[in-house]
C-alpha cells in the first residue's frame, strides 16, 4: 500500500504526516506531529531562513525517520489565486466521454502557464454540460457530442514553490507536489449534494482566514484576510495589557454565552499570581474581534453576486473552540453555521481539516491512474 508523506503549512504550525488509506476508507497514520513556527504574512514567509530548521523539528517530532521520496506540500490561500475557465468542445457525433476526453479539455483550458509569478498546481471541475442539457460533476461513460465544462485551475506563488523546494531539496526529498489545502478541505469533508449548487466555506486558523465557495469539485472563488484566533488573544494582551500567555487562557476559559454584567469574573494566573477579569469587559473585547471576522464573511459573500446560502461551513482551529463563537458570529452574520471536521478517529477536529483533507487529495493521487493524476504529473515540481 502507498504511503503519502504530507507537509501542511499553517499560518502558525507546520504538520507533518505519514500514513496511508485503505480503499474501505481506513486511514493508518503511523507518524503525524505538528510545531509552530514563524509562519506568514500576506503572501510570504516571515522567517524563510528559519523553515528548514522549523520542518526538520516537525518531522523529527513526528518519529518519522526514513527516506521522503514524494513530499505533497498543502499550499495556504495566501499563496494561491483561483482562475476559472470555460472550454467547449463539440464532436461530430455523439461519443462516450473518457479521461482522455477530460484530459483535452483541461489542457485545453489551462491558458496561465505565462504568468511569471505563478504556475498552475491544481485543476478541478465545478461542472460540465452534455448537450446542453444534462449538467453533471463526472462526467465519464456519459454519452454526448457536446461538452461544456466549468472549470477552476489553482495557481501557487513560485516564490513559495522556490523556497519549499529549497528545504525539500535540503532534507532529501527528490520530488514535491502541491495541493491547495483549502480547496481540498472544502471537496473531501463537504458531501458532494452540498457542493452541487455551490457552498460557503470559512477556514479560520492562527493568524490567518480563508473563505470560499466551493461549486462541485471546484472553487468559484478563494481569498484569504490576516486575522485568525491568534488576534482575539493579542487584543487581551494589548487592552488588559497583560502577558500573552495569560490572555491565551483567558479564551480559553471565556464563554460568550455570558452577555450581561453579573458580576461574574474570569480567574488567570498573570506573573504567576491569580487575577480577575470581569467577564462581561472580557467578553465584549472578544465580540468586537469577532466582528472582523463577520465582516470579512459578508464582504466576501457579497463580491460574489447572487450566492446568498443559508449556511457558512467553517472549520479550522481558530475560534471553534471558544465557547459562544460560533452562536454569536452566527447571529451577528445572519446565518445558520455548521462545523466541518474530518471523520477520522482521534483527528475529529476541525484543528485538522486542512490536514486530512489534503491527506485524502494526496492518497487519491497516488494511487489513481486517471486524468487528475497526469494533471497533476503535468505540474509536478
Amino acid at each position: 500500500m502507498s504511503e503519502v508523506f504530507l507537509l501542511d503549512v499553517g499560518s502558525g504550525k507546520l504538520v507533518f504526516a505519514v500514513g496511508s488509506k485503505s480503499d474501505a476508507g481506513v486511514y493508518n497514520v503511523r507518524n503525524i506531529a505538528s510545531c509552530e513556527y514563524d509562519g506568514y504574512y500576506k503572501g510570504g514567509f516571515l522567517n524563510p531562513e528559519a523553515l528548514e530548521e522549523s520542518v526538520r523539528q516537525t518531522i523529527a517530532e513526528s518519529g518519522y525517520r526514513g527516506r521522503i521520496p514524494k513530499l505533497y506540500v498543502g499550499v495556504p490561500t495566501d499563496f494561491i489565486k483561483v482562475r476559472n475557465n470555460q472550454v467547449k468542445n463539440a464532436y461530430r457525433s455523439s461519443r462516450t466521454i473518457t479521461n482522455d476526453t477530460l484530459d483535452e479539455l483541461y489542457a485545453r483550458g489551462n491558458i496561465f502557464d505565462g504568468d511569471p509569478d505563478f504556475v498552475a498546481i491544481n485543476c478541478s471541475a465545478r461542472g460540465f454540460v452534455l448537450d446542453n442539457k444534462f449538467r453533471c460533476v463526472n462526467p465519464i461513460y456519459e454519452q454526448a457530442s457536446y461538452i461544456d465544462a466549468d472549470l477552476t485551475y489553482i495557481l501557487c506563488d513560485r516564490k513559495f514553490c522556490e523556497t519549499t523546494e529549497r528545504v525539500a531539496e535540503a532534507i532529501g526529498v527528490k520530488k514535491v507536489s502541491y495541493v491547495s489545502s483549502f480547496w481540498a478541505t472544502c471537496v473531501q469533508l463537504l458531501p458532494a449534494e452540498v457542493r452541487e449548487s455551490g457552498a460557503a466555506v470559512c477556514d479560520v486558523g492562527f493568524s490567518n482566514t480563508s473563505f470560499g465557495v466551493v461549486v462541485g469539485d471546484g472553487l468559484e472563488t478563494a481569498v484569504s484576510k490576516s486575522i485568525g484566533g491568534a488576534n482575539i488573544a493579542g487584543d487581551l494582551y494589548q487592552v488588559l495589557d497583560i502577558p500573552y500567555a495569560s490572555a491565551c487562557t483567558l479564551v480559553e476559559k471565556a464563554n460568550l454565552y455570558q452577555e450581561t454584567d453579573n458580576g461574574s469574573c474570569y480567574n488567570v494566573l498573570v506573573d504567576g499570581r491569580p487575577e480577575q477579569f470581569n467577564s462581561f469587559g472580557v467578553n465584549k473585547i472578544i465580540q468586537a474581534r469577532l466582528d472582523d471576522f463577520v465582516r470579512f464573511i459578508s464582504d466576501s459573500l457579497a463580491q460574489n453576486g447572487n450566492f446568498s446560502p443559508d449556511v457558512v461551513y467553517l472549520t479550522g482551529g481558530g475560534i471553534a473552540g471558544l465557547k459562544g463563537a460560533l452562536a454569536y458570529v452566527s447571529r451577528q452574520l445572519g446565518k445558520r453555521l455548521e462545523i466541518i471536521a474530518p471523520d477520522v478517529p482521534t483527528y475529529g477536529k476541525s484543528y485538522y481539516s486542512s490536514v486530512f483533507g489534503t491527506f485524502d487529495v494526496a492518497d487519491k493521487l497516488e494511487k489513481s491512474k486517471n486524468v487528475l493524476k497526469r494533471f497533476f504529473d503535468r505540474f509536478r515540481r
